[in-house]
C-alpha cells in the first residue's frame, strides 16, 4: 500500500492506493484511431518507489464486457517492466486478429492495470478506436487501364496485399463488353493467406 502526500505548503493530502504502481496513461492508441493486426499499445507506467511491474491487458467491444488479450511479437511483455516516479513509457503488441478476427469492431476499448508484486493498481482504461481487420481489396497490376488489344486469352495481373487474419481469399474476375454486359465470369480460391 502506497500513502503519498500532496504540497505541504497547500492543503494537505493523502492519497491510499492498494499497490505502489499505477498506469497513469494509455497514449496508443488514440481515440478515433484505425488499427489493424498487430496494435501497439503505448502506456506510461508509475511508481515513486521504482518497482519492477507486471501487466494486465484486456480489450472490449462495448466498454464493460472485457477479455485477456493475445499478446503479439515484440513490445515489452507484460512482466519485468520498470517503472519511475515521473514514468516509463512501455509498448505492448496486441494480436488483434487472433482476439477480434477478420472483421471491423468500431467500438474497441483496452484497459490496463499494472501489480507490484503485491497488489493490483485501478484500471486505466484507453478511448474508443477501431479495429479493421478485413483484407484488403487486390489491386490490377496489368494490363493497364483503358488497355485495349485484340487477344482470346489475355492475361491480368493483381497485387495481392497482405492479409492480417488467417483466411485463404476468394477472386472474382468478371469481364464486361463496351454494353455493359458480363460476357465472363472467372472465379478461384487461394490456399496462401498472404
Amino acid at each position: 500500500m502506497a500513502i503519498t502526500y500532496g504540497d505541504p505548503a497547500a492543503t494537505r493530502r493523502l492519497e491510499i492506493t492498494p499497490a505502489d504502481v499505477k498506469v497513469s496513461v494509455i497514449t496508443a492508441p488514440a481515440g478515433g484511431a484505425r488499427v489493424s493486426g498487430n496494435v501497439t499499445l503505448t502506456y506510461t507506467l508509475e511508481s515513486d518507489l521504482a518497482v519492477t511491474a507486471s501487466l494486465d491487458v484486456e480489450w472490449s467491444t462495448n466498454g464493460s464486457t472485457y477479455a485477456d488479450c493475445t499478446m503479439g511479437t515484440g513490445g515489452d511483455g507484460t512482466t519485468g517492466l520498470a517503472t519511475s516516479g515521473a514514468g516509463t513509457v512501455h509498448t505492448y503488441i496486441w494480436n488483434s486478429v487472433t482476439d477480434v478476427g477478420s472483421a471491423v469492431e468500431d467500438e474497441v476499448y483496452i484497459r490496463l492495470r499494472a501489480n507490484d508484486g503485491a497488489a493490483w493498481s485501478a484500471y486505466t482504461t484507453s478511448g474508443a478506436f477501431t479495429v479493421d481487420n478485413l483484407p484488403i481489396a487486390p489491386s490490377l497490376s496489368t494490363p493497364a487501364a483503358n488497355w485495349f488489344a485484340k487477344d482470346t486469352t489475355p492475361t491480368f495481373a493483381f497485387t495481392i496485399p497482405t492479409d492480417p487474419g488467417t483466411d485463404s481469399f476468394h477472386f472474382k474476375c468478371v469481364v464486361y463488353n463496351t454494353s455493359g454486359t458480363a460476357v465472363l465470369t472467372k472465379e478461384s480460391n487461394t490456399t496462401a493467406t498472404g
